[in-house]
């Protein structure tokens, strides 16, 4: 018998397309020109007895940006996400290129709106750790509601790199009796995604905790006070973007759930409640 196939994370339609994390059109802008051209794709489970396994490929010939997820239909591929990127795109393009533009508030919002697009892809990258519900997935495709956990931040850096990822997830709860919500048919429920697009890095925080949030825990300088562009933004109109991440920058502000695992007072999940 044959298995059923997968569903599209938007919608009921079954998956039959893979999407772009660095679309397309973007590639000339992010290929440094290094003459060999590899990367790692690779997923580390941690356990809180300090254990770890580490999977995915090593050297995986072409570039970071050609990484594709295949979680997706079609229609959604060919439809709404990409009526949503073509709406950004006539600001996006100059941001990442690191040139001069003055964006209007409503602006602002869709490149939130496609960011949290982005960052619900790059959940399914690895299977059995994302973190946001059916229910609030197709709201982002229907109604273009952003999940309202969702804390989305976008600068300016001076690191070399032109394309570069880092995303943590974790299950973890306040109390004995489990997460609060509930997981909701998820598996983790907190995370971070940095992703560095040309010029530019685009970062998430997001926990489904009830009494919990990353920004008090893990406070980054300049970063959580001066670039939030989702809610109640805090940037600039005007790019570039001020503060200038150079690789240090970048590297504390990914690292940020890591360090908030180590040292904060929580219980880890260990199974499902």
């Amino acid at each position: 018998m044959k298995a059923p196939r997968r569903q599209c994370i938007f919608c009921d339609n079954p998956v039959d397309s893979k999407e772009h994390i660095w679309s397309q059109w973007m590639h000339p802008f992010l290929d440094e020109g290094n003459e060999k051209k590899n990367y790692n794709r690779h997923t580390i489970i941690r356990d809180p007895d300090g254990s770890e396994e580490l999977t995915g490929p090593t050297g995986k010939p072409g570039g970071v940006f050609d990484i594709q997820v295949r979680e997706v239909c079609r229609p959604c591929n060919q439809g709404w996400m990409n009526d949503r990127e073509q709406e950004v795109r006539p600001f996006l393009e100059p941001m990442l290129k690191g040139e001069a533009i003055t964006i209007t508030s409503e602006q602002t919002a869709e490149l939130a709106r496609w960011c949290a697009q982005k960052f619900i892809v790059m959940e399914h990258a690895s299977r059995g750790t994302a973190l946001t519900p059916r229910a609030d997935r197709e709201a982002l495709r229907i109604g273009a509601q952003i999940p309202p956990y969702f804390r989305i931040y976008m600068g300016n850096h001076v690191s070399k790199s032109r394309s570069a990822s880092m995303r943590h997830s974790h299950t973890l709860a306040l109390t004995s009796e489990g997460p609060v919500p509930p997981l909701n048919g998820m598996d983790r429920n907190i995370q971070t995604i940095s992703l560095v697009i040309g010029k530019i890095f685009v970062h998430l925080n997001a926990a489904r905790v009830d009494g919990f949030d990353l920004e008090s825990t893990y406070f980054v300088s300049r970063v959580w006070d001066e670039c939030r562009i989702w809610p109640d933004p805090n940037s600039s109109c005007s790019w570039p973007h001020r503060p200038l991440l150079d690789n240090a920058g970048l590297s504390i502000m990914s690292a940020g759930l890591e360090q908030i695992i180590q040292s904060a007072k929580v219980t880890w999940i260990a199974k499902q409640f």
